[in-house]
């Protein structure tokens, strides 16, 4: 190759510019080497290079955009650009921005690359020459006989296929007549080698499904046509009866008379990319297909919520209301039955200061019998109007040192016992707790006064006050070792007017548990019971867990 030939390189990277470099010295060029577009703009050395070689991808990412550039400033440059596989899709815009030819790297060898440059090269000369014919008024070159002595334009060359699952092809027209060439890549792809495609021209249609065949065959009407790249996707089916998919690329080439003078086809199978598309797209569609049934029942759950809350909250007024009935009516019958309890007592007391003396054994025991009973119905009035107003009352919520009031309501209930009477008390570690103390003063009168009731009979009673955590709460109990009770009947404890024991051995209305449970539930706790007959009893309550 003559020394006056020279290459332009522009390519990313010195070890990329010092193959380039070291490869074309060694074929005889002269070198410019450049790793920024800008050195390559003009005329980098002072003359317009013979050759521009651009990589494609190497170049940094102004690559294409240097194409263009150079193609405007000098539309007669040969450029060729050089590129990886992983870039191959740049060569169909390279193309198109100008570009005269493309090699693939790895190259095979360093003749391949003086093929290429003198391919360019050729292309120009014959270019130049048409100009000069058509200036001169001489009949037209024909690009395809003039060439020189012992060369071949190689426009019907098939480059080698850039990798697995690629093949190109090669179409060369010639007047009025059309010739393929394939690479041997079209094995991979369709089956067929290079020969049985050759042998039978109508074979790569055939193989292409029905439902595709028009959209190819639109696109082959093209051929004469085409000045810019041109993309499809199809189907077609592989020798061995597989469905394939295919994406091809139709790149035209050079140009005669205003007609390219060629087409190079760039098949890939693309089958495995669709089936994961299609896979993914199935799945997307089941997803969105769960989601809708999923809202569906969302909504469908939703809507039973609402229905069920609607009833709830129904329900809860027509309890709060009944609950206000019934405590108005507690309250009334209370204040009504004080009137003639109050009237019998005062006669009763009047019978016995003015006539005890005349009355016989009968007389006085009829009086004592109708004494006691007022005093019971005044016990029953009086708890029943305290039971009856804590429903209105409101809670005053404050810290409470409940060992201290345990304590406190201890010493005041045994202050009320006979001197004789020795009772065993233990209380405990009671943490402190959020509550209303006057309501759980009360609840503490009750279970003590139960314990020191129902533990009269034992020669030693002893009564326990403590604590424990179970499920991260509090539970505070009292403790017995009175009458106990039968656990059948622990259901009743808590009812109002509700008595396990017989009222003639132990006094009572049946009301301080009721009272007791009312505010334990307004405290957000619960409270309940375990007992044996003969054997003791203890009463385990909660408070709200937040309130700790």
């Amino acid at each position: 190759m003559a020394e006056q030939i020279l290459v332009s390189v522009v390519a990313q990277g010195k070890s990329s510019l010092d193959d380039f470099r070291v490869c074309l010295e060694g074929l005889g060029y002269l070198v410019h080497a450049a790793d920024d577009s800008r050195q390559a703009i003009g005329k980098p050395c002072g003359v317009l290079p013979d050759v521009m070689l651009v990589g494609i991808g190497m170049a940094g990412a102004d690559s294409l955009d240097l194409l263009e550039t150079l193609r405007h400033q000098n539309p007669d440059l040969p450029l060729l650009v050089v590129t990886d596989p992983a870039n191959l899709h740049k060569v169909v815009e390279g193309v198109r921005l100008g570009a005269w030819d493309y090699l693939v790297k790895p190259l095979r060898d360093e003749a391949e690359l003086d093929l290429a440059i003198r391919r360019v090269l050729e292309r120009a000369r014959l270019l130049s020459q048409k100009r000069d014919c058509q200036a001169s008024g001489a009949p037209p070159l024909d690009l395809e006989t003039r060439q020189r002595p012992g060369e071949r334009m190689e426009r019907d060359r098939v480059p080698l296929d850039p990798a697995d699952g690629k093949w190109c092809q090669n179409t060369i027209i010639k007047g009025s007549s059309v010739g393929n060439r394939y690479g041997p890549g079209c094995e991979t792809v369709t089956g067929y080698t290079p020969r049985e495609l050759a042998a039978d021209s109508e074979l790569i249609y055939r193989m292409v499904l029905e439902e595709d065949r028009q959209r190819v065959l639109d696109m082959v009407s093209c051929l004469f046509k085409a000045r810019d790249p041109l993309s499809l996707e199809y189907r077609i089916r592989h020798k061995n009866g597989s469905v394939r998919w295919v994406s091809t690329t139709l790149v035209p080439h050079g140009e005669s008379e205003g007609n390219p003078l060629s087409y190079q086809w760039i098949f890939v199978d693309i089958t495995e990319s669709k089936r994961t598309s299609e896979s993914a797209l199935r799945f997307n569609e089941e997803l969105e297909r769960r989601v809708h049934e999923r809202t569906i029942q969302l909504e469908s759950a939703n809507e039973e919520i609402t229905t069920l809350n609607h009833d709830l909250l129904r329900r809860s007024q027509e309890l709060e209301k009944a609950n206000l009935q019934l405590e108005s009516f507690s309250y009334s019958i209370s204040h009504d039955l004080r009137t003639p309890l109050r009237h019998v007592h005062a006669l009763s007391r009047m019978l016995r200061e003015q006539c005890l003396e005349t009355l016989d054994e009968n007389g006085k025991s009829y009086l004592g019998f109708i004494e006691s009973g007022c005093q019971r119905m005044e016990c029953l009035v009086n708890d029943l109007l305290n039971f009856s107003k804590l429903s209105l009352q409101p809670l005053i919520m404050t810290t409470v040192q409940t060992r201290d009031l345990a304590c406190e309501v201890m010493a005041e209930l045994i202050s009320n016992e006979t001197p004789q009477r020795r009772v065993e008390v233990i209380i405990g570690d009671l943490p402190a707790c959020q509550a209303d103390i006057a309501l759980l003063r009360q609840v503490f009168r009750n279970l003590l006064g139960n314990a020191l009731k129902y533990s009269r009979k034992r020669e030693l009673p002893r009564i326990e006050v403590g604590s424990f955590v179970s499920n991260d709460q509090i539970v505070y109990f009292v403790r017995d070792n009175g009458a106990g009770f039968n656990m059948e009947f622990a259901g009743k404890l808590f009812g109002v007017f509700q008595r396990l024991q017989h009222s003639t051995e132990y006094e009572g209305t049946g009301v301080g548990l009721a009272i007791a449970q009312n505010i334990i539930q307004r405290h957000g706790g619960r409270i309940w019971a375990e007992a044996a007959e003969d054997n003791g009893a203890a009463f385990y309550f909660t408070l709200a867990r937040e309130r700790f």
